[in-house]
C-alpha cells in the first residue's frame, strides 16, 4: 500500500496519517465535525470532477466536536479523543470506510479523555500523544495507539517526558513520529521534539529542539521530512522548520508560510505540505503549499470555503476526509466532507466549492 499519513492533527494524504483531522484518499476528501452554525451532515466531492460537496454521513453523537485527533489508514478514518479547555473530555474512538459513504460508527476508547493532543499514524497504528485533560489547560503525558484493522480500545504506549498540551501536531514516517512544541503551562512555549518508534512501545525520547518556541502550530510530512509551520509564541508567527525524521537533532529552517497563523490545519502528499485555515489572528481561508524535498517559503494554493480556525484531517491514498473547526460560537457541528487526495494535486485553485487538498478543522 502507499504510504499515508496524517500529521498532528493535521493530515497527510497517503495510506497512513496521524495527527492531525480530516481523513482522504486518492479519490475522494472527506468534512465533519466543528463548531459552527451548521448540520451534522458528512458531505464529499470527487476530487478528479469539479463541482459541489456530497453528503457523506455525520460523525456519531459526542459531547463536542472541538480538537479531535484523528489518524487514517489506506481503507479507514479515525476520530479519536477530544474535548474543550474546559471538562468537556471524551475518549471516543469513531472510523468511517473512506471508500465508502455513511456515518461514523463507534471503533472503540483510547486510555485517555483529552483535546489539544499530537496524532499521527504509519500504515497500522494510529498514535495519540499527550494533550489538556482538564480545565486552565491541564496537560499530559499519555501516549496511546490503536490497531487500525481492528476494533476496539487503546492501548497504552508510554509517557512523554513532559506533560504537554497545544500541540495539535505530528509528522511520521513508516517506523517514526515525531510531535513539537505545545505548552505545559498554558502559556509559556516550549521549543522540543520528541519521538517514538511506531511499531514498539515504550516512551518517547528527545529528538531535538525547533527553531523557535512555540504552540498551536501545524505538522507534515513525507517519509523523510517532518515539517512544522506557523504557530504561535505570544502573536502568530509565519515559520516553518523540518527535520530528517530518521535521524535525531535540531530543526533547520525550511521558509515561511504567507499568512501567520495559530491553530491551524496541515495535511501533505507525498511531495507537498500544505497549511490552511487557523487564526492570523482573525479566521483566514488561506491554503499554503511546499515542496517538502526543497526549502523555501510556501506558496499560496487557494482557499478555504470559509475561514476556520482549528481545523483538522487524515487520508487514505485515495481520499482526504477533513471535519472540525469553528465558524461561530457556541454552536458545534458534526459535518463530514471528503474530496479526493493531494496525491493528484498539482496546480494550485481558487475555486470556492471545493479545494485539492485535504484540510483539518481543529480548535
Amino acid at each position: 500500500e502507499i504510504p499515508l499519513r496524517l500529521v498532528g492533527s493535521e493530515m497527510c494524504i497517503r495510506d497512513r496519517s496521524g495527527g492531525a483531522g480530516s481523513l482522504a484518499s486518492s479519490t475522494r476528501a472527506l468534512f465533519g465535525g466543528g463548531y459552527s452554525n451548521t448540520t451534522n451532515a458528512i458531505q464529499y466531492v470527487e476530487i478528479m470532477t469539479l463541482g459541489n460537496a456530497s453528503d457523506f454521513g455525520d460523525l456519531r453523537s459526542r459531547s463536542n466536536f472541538e480538537y479531535i485527533a484523528t489518524a487514517s489508514s489506506s481503507v479507514r478514518g479515525f476520530f479519536m479523543a477530544n474535548g474543550d479547555a474546559g471538562n468537556n473530555q471524551n475518549s471516543d474512538v469513531d472510523v468511517v470506510t473512506i471508500a465508502s459513504k455513511g456515518n461514523s460508527v463507534k471503533f472503540g476508547d483510547m486510555t485517555h479523555k483529552r483535546g489539544q493532543s499530537a496524532s499521527f499514524s504509519n500504515s497500522t497504528r494510529a498514535i495519540q500523544a499527550c494533550g489538556s485533560d482538564g480545565p486552565s489547560a491541564r496537560s499530559t503525558n499519555t501516549i496511546d495507539y490503536i490497531t487500525m484493522s481492528s476494533d476496539g480500545t487503546g492501548i497504552d504506549f508510554g509517557d512523554s517526558p513532559n506533560s504537554v498540551s497545544q500541540l495539535k501536531t505530528g509528522a511520521a514516517s513508516q517506523t517514526r513520529g515525531c510531535f513539537a512544541g505545545g505548552t505545559t503551562d498554558g502559556s509559556d512555549a516550549i521549543n522540543t521534539i520528541n519521538f517514538i518508534q511506531i511499531a514498539t512501545t515504550g516512551n518517547a525520547q528527545d529528538f531535538g529542539d525547533l527553531t523557535q518556541a512555540r504552540r498551536q502550530l501545524g505538522g507534515c510530512s513525507n517519509d523523510t521530512r517532518g515539517l512544522f509551520g506557523s504557530g504561535r509564541v505570544s502573536d502568530p508567527v509565519n515559520t516553518i522548520d523540518f527535520v530528517t525524521i530518521a535521524t535525531t537533532g535540531d530543526a533547520s529552517d525550511f521558509g515561511d508560510v504567507t499568512t501567520a497563523a495559530r491553530y491551524l490545519g496541515s495535511t501533505s502528499s507525498t511531495t507537498r505540505g500544505f497549511w490552511f485555515g487557523g487564526n492570523a489572528p482573525s479566521a483566514t481561508n488561506v491554503i499554503n503549499f511546499v515542496t517538502i524535498a526543497t526549502t523555501g517559503d510556501a506558496s499560496d494554493f487557494g482557499d478555504l470555503t470559509e475561514a476556520k480556525p482549528y481545523p483538522t484531517g487524515c487520508s487514505s491514498s485515495t481520499r482526504a476526509i477533513t471535519f472540525g473547526g469553528m465558524v461561530s460560537a457556541p454552536n458545534y457541528v458534526n459535518t463530514i466532507e471528503f474530496f479526493l487526495s493531494l496525491i493528484h494535486i498539482s496546480e494550485p485553485t481558487r475555486r470556492r466549492g471545493m479545494s485539492y487538498a485535504v484540510f483539518c478543522l481543529k480548535k
